[in-house]
């Protein structure tokens, strides 16, 4: 309800310092593309300071791609003549955490008020993580205190400040408890009545402020005039909401930042880039045979799709395979004489009941095992239809993906699974689960576990969460 009234308040210009100038510009989709003023280019080229930064991204380990969005969207932070709005696009994997980590820390080196946004609570910590690390290597570096300009607002429990004790010192509610003791009027600084006042004091003082779309509504409450915005995930924010941010005081430029063909508005789950810009590598193999390589369909003919209490479809069948993979998993890694590093396995699923009956948790991580439960004589796939969850859910694996489903079922009909069916098939990567005999066992004793015993026999733990990362 906040978020809509909020909303409501922006559509009605009823937000303090409205500035509709970015908004106009929005709205003009027949003007000429913006190009960067020719004046502010020289002046930016010619700062001294403006050639040192410019010599640190270009000596980063950016691609030539990365650098050239850096730097042009810093030349454009430049340019006091025209407002424009720009966007950084890149789909999973390009490399877009790390690009922003970059450009929030160059444009905290400018000392100048900027602002960083997020859809929701959940899915800011990989940028504001980022920079903070920036900024803690320039403090290591210079021997300065690099974050006092850094400010992260927002819901504590939420956002499980508790939990991540990297952000304590940017958290702006943990920054006001230790500030209070010393602002009161007992202290002889500066008096001030109550928290907000500080909280306002240490916001009109930030260079870079991370918050949500819908919390930057009290941004328009301090005195203090925002030159660049940067709005992380752009794809999942409602264009009402984003009316919200657009109008700070002083506003000139705002930077997009997403890929539209990843998930929309109102999920609420963290979405991470793709696999690590960083790794050079992704054809490495945690289990012997060909059905365990980079990439695979295993076909599993013999499932059975059925609701649980909740009306939500599992399979067990493909429980039992996903659980036995794991449980191979474990037994190889084990045998290593050498453990250079763990290995994390994620195992996804459209459905809630799947979810719970394997307990997954989709992230970013070495192997993804992918569970599409559907197993039917007429090819309902369900959720499965939805590009944007299937582009995400194919997107999270550093190093293998490997998909459990029945073949028959996801080729009836025409959607983009039955193009990848084919597609694994023309690869050579489809395979039958019964092919390894392990997985075939493991499908046997499921079939007499769903007919003879309780269908929760084959869960892997009793409570409920969103998902499940084994560390092996």
């Amino acid at each position: 309800m906040t978020t809509n009234i909020r909303i409501w308040r922006a559509l009605n210009s009823e937000l303090e310092g409205g500035n509709l100038n970015i908004i106009q510009k929005v709205l003009q989709p027949k003007s000429a593309e913006a190009k960067n003023c020719a004046t502010c280019i020289s002046e930016h080229n010619c700062s001294t300071a403006s050639a040192d930064m410019r010599s640190e991204i270009c000596s980063s380990d950016l691609n030539d791609s990365q650098k050239d969005a850096v730097l042009s969207c810093l030349v454009t932070r430049e340019c006091n003549h025209q407002n424009t709005v720009k966007l950084i696009w890149g789909p999973p994997g390009t490399g877009k955490t790390k690009t922003v980590g970059l450009l929030l820390f160059s444009l905290l080196s400018n000392e100048m008020q900027n602002c960083y946004m997020c859809p929701n609570q959940y899915c800011s910590f990989g940028s504001d993580t980022a920079a903070s690390k920036e900024c803690d290597s320039s403090r290591l570096k210079y021997d300065t205190y690099g974050l006092g300009n850094i400010v992260l607002f927002g819901n504590r429990e939420r956002m499980k400040i508790g939990d991540r004790h990297d952000l304590l010192d940017i958290f702006l509610d943990n920054r006001v408890c230790i500030l209070y003791d010393c602002l009161v009027s007992s202290s002889g600084w500066k008096d001030f009545k109550d928290e907000w006042e500080i909280k306002k004091f240490c916001l009109e003082n930030s260079c870079l402020t991370f918050c949500t779309v819908s919390s930057s509504a009290k941004l328009h409450e301090v005195m203090a005039r925002w030159d660049l915005l940067v709005i992380d995930e752009g794809s999942q924010i409602k264009e009402c909401e984003s009316i919200i941010p657009l109008q700070l005081p002083g506003l000139r430029h705002a930077i997009l930042i997403g890929d539209e063909r990843q998930l929309p508005a109102m999920v609420k789950s963290k979405i991470l880039d793709g696999p690590n810009v960083k790794e050079r590598s992704y054809d490495r193999r945690f289990l012997q045979g060909n059905m365990y390589g980079s990439y695979s369909f295993i076909n599993v003919a013999h499932g059975k799709e059925e609701f649980d209490k909740s009306h939500s479809l599992r399979n067990m069948i493909e429980v039992a395979v996903a659980s036995e993979i794991v449980a191979s998993l474990f037994k190889a890694t084990t045998k290593e004489s050498v453990r250079t590093k763990k290995v994390k396995v994620g195992i996804i699923s459209p459905y809630k009941a799947q979810v719970y009956a394997i307990e997954e948790k989709g992230g970013e991580e070495d192997v993804i095992i992918m569970s599409t439960v559907r197993s039917n004589m007429n090819g309902v796939v369900g959720f499965l239809k939805d590009h944007q969850r299937t582009n995400v859910a194919l997107t999270r694996a550093r190093h293998c993906l490997w998909i459990l489903g029945n073949a028959d079922t996801l080729t009836k009909r025409n959607s983009i699974w039955k193009e990848l069916v084919i597609d694994a098939k023309k690869r050579g990567c489809f395979y039958n689960a019964d092919e390894d005999d392990s997985l075939a066992q493991a499908q046997a004793q499921a079939i007499t576990n769903v007919l003879v015993e309780p269908l929760a026999s084959l869960s892997l733990r009793d409570k409920s969460e969103s998902s499940i990362i084994y560390h092996l």
